[in-house]
């Protein structure tokens, strides 16, 4: 399991949050647990950077290497409010529109429990299945 990372059983998404100031903050549900863990580590170094500690200081899930890359843009970010916006819309353009069930194409969502596209059409304010299919494209 992973620090700042609860499963949430109805859904099976992974929320993650984290104690700053003695306040719990959301950063958002996840589809996979490790990408959940990911927030919370963002979030915890961009606290290291930005002064707001704790007794215990924060311990990261993953190598603290790891992040690297990110420092620069985790430290022009001035705002904890500003970053739990950030981490939120990094979580929507990595979930992407196929994650929800959506599609890229109009008339066309993806069944969850099939894992297969079901393709319809409103005509005359009445929905018509046109079929499921294997392929986004297809359907």
């Amino acid at each position: 399991t992973f620090r700042g990372v609860v499963l949430l059983k109805k859904s099976g998404r992974w929320k993650s949050q984290i104690w700053i100031d003695n306040k719990r903050t959301h950063l958002g549900t996840f589809f996979g647990e490790e990408e959940a863990a990911r927030a919370y580590d963002r979030m915890s170094i961009w606290c290291m950077i930005h002064g707001k500690t704790r007794k215990a200081g924060y311990k990261l899930n993953f190598d603290r290497s790891d992040y690297a890359g990110e420092e620069a843009a985790l430290t022009a970010v001035d705002t904890m409010e500003a970053m739990v916006r950030e981490i939120r819309e990094v979580r929507a353009r990595a979930g992407g529109a196929a994650a929800r069930g959506a599609s890229t194409f109009r008339g066309v969502v993806l069944l969850k429990k099939s894992g297969r596209w079901k393709s319809q059409i409103w005509i005359d304010n009445k929905r018509t299945h046109l079929g499921t299919f294997f392929g986004e494209e297809e359907a």
